[in-house]
């Protein structure tokens, strides 16, 4: 299931380090720093780096927010992205659809400190509008390698498998990852 390494990755009370009783085998957080240690998939420990501050969760938003409004031209031209499809899924991305939310809502969550949720928010709103390519053209992928440094608890994708997505937002996705993984 999602939620467990959600909420590890997203700030979530993980304070036993994955064992649900810290009287018995757990260290209470006390890892002699400000991170917290989690198993991965593999079971080997993963350090969870330390969450970030609003402001810094709100800069870093801001810096993956201009990625996406202002994709780079010269991708747009090589896989023949139109105008029209790239304000449609600019739009979308940003105002949300009929059945799911944006990141302007993202944004407001991330401000109200509710990072769980936020989180939650922007891994959807990632996989089914952002990473989502616009034709078979501008397929690309994030190497498994690459991925085992951004999500080493594999929450994105499977352990030793590339992550689909398309190449005009694949730096953003790359951001977006990593500041999930910090919220």
């Amino acid at each position: 299931m999602l939620v467990v390494p959600a909420l590890t990755a997203c700030g979530g009370d993980n304070k036993s380090n994955g064992n649900p009783n810290p009287t018995n085998g757990g260290n209470g957080g006390n890892n002699g720093g400000n991170e917290s240690q989690t198993p991965s998939t593999s079971g080997s420990p993963v350090i969870a780096p330390s969450p970030l501050s609003i402001k810094q969760a709100l800069a870093e938003f801001d810096k993956i927010a201009v990625l996406i409004r202002t994709p780079d031209v010269a991708l747009l031209a090589e896989y023949e992205v139109s105008d029209e499809a790239l304000k449609t899924r600019t739009t979308d991305i940003f105002e949300g659809i009929p059945t799911a939310p944006g990141l302007d809502q993202v944004r407001r969550l991330i401000k109200d400190d509710e990072h769980v949720l936020a989180g939650e928010y922007l891994q959807a709103i990632t996989e089914q509008r952002i990473a989502l390519i616009f034709g078979p053209a501008d397929a690309s992928t994030i190497s498994a390698k690459e991925m085992a440094k951004l999500d080493p608890l594999h929450v994105w994708s499977k352990t030793g498998e590339d992550l689909g997505v398309t190449a005009i937002y694949k730096d953003a996705v790359k951001r977006i990852i990593a500041l999930w993984r910090r919220l």
